[in-house]
């Protein structure tokens, strides 16, 4: 990682710093304005439920944000690497306060399926704005999405290969491939998490009855799913 920053620091010496900064912590802002606000939504329609729930609350995604991924967007830039791009914060609540597990410069996945499907900007439009120092404002759906990981038998232990899957393009709905490979007997696994079934609807429990209804159309001997994906934010 260490020399990965070096040679990303000799490519961004004509990058404003002040330009770097703005632009860094407005697409953090902006992230954080979303999530806040569905965080806020989404804990008060939980307000009755069981003590055994959990969830993260606005105030500590805030936390979050002020305290490890806005000081790391902002170091990096005093260091001579400006980041631009998706700088993806792999966080942890522990007793102890949010500790950082590990920062990826992607995508999360599977986080990323079912966090795009929402977007209604022209994704590849804000990237372009982006690398050009444009302002940035991105639009969301209302819509909920609920997503499913259908993964190797044994998985994370091991993986499959070669073993034939069918149903794929009855699904209605996104399937997302991330394990899998096409053949002349046609598509097989070729991984660990394979598939992944993602449903856009109104609210939950009908995003929720969608997704496994299209699951059901997936056939293939050695692939498992869970059958609780969003059971508790319901």
């Amino acid at each position: 990682m260490i020399e990965y920053l070096k040679a990303l620091k000799e490519k961004s010496k004509e990058v404003k710093e002040d330009a770097a900064v703005h632009k860094t912590e407005t697409m953090i802002d902006t992230a954080a304005a979303l999530k806040k606000e569905e965080y806020e939504s989404h804990l008060i329609a939980q307000e009755n439920d069981s003590e055994d729930t959990f969830f993260i609350t606005a105030e500590q995604l805030e936390e979050a944000m002020h305290d490890i991924m806005k000081p790391m967007a902002s170091a990096m830039v005093k260091e001579g690497v400006p980041f631009t791009g998706f700088l993806y914060g792999g966080l942890m609540l522990t007793e102890k306060g949010i500790k950082t597990i590990e920062f990826n410069a992607r995508f999360g996945d599977p986080e990323a399926e079912v966090i795009l499907p929402r977007l209604e900007s022209d994704f590849v439009q804000a990237i372009l704005d982006l690398m050009d120092n444009k302002p940035v404002e991105l639009k969301w759906t209302d819509k909920v999405s609920h997503g499913v990981v259908l993964a190797s038998t044994n998985y994370p232990a091991s993986s499959t290969k070669g073993s034939l899957i069918t149903g794929v393009d009855d699904v209605d709905g996104l399937v997302f491939h991330m394990g899998t490979k096409m053949t002349d007997e046609g598509l097989v696994t070729d991984g660990g998490r394979v598939l992944m079934v993602v449903t856009l609807e109104d609210d939950l429990q009908t995003a929720f009855d969608h997704t496994y209804k299209e699951l059901e159309k997936i056939q293939c001997k050695d692939l498992f799913h869970r059958n609780d994906i969003g059971k508790k934010d319901m």
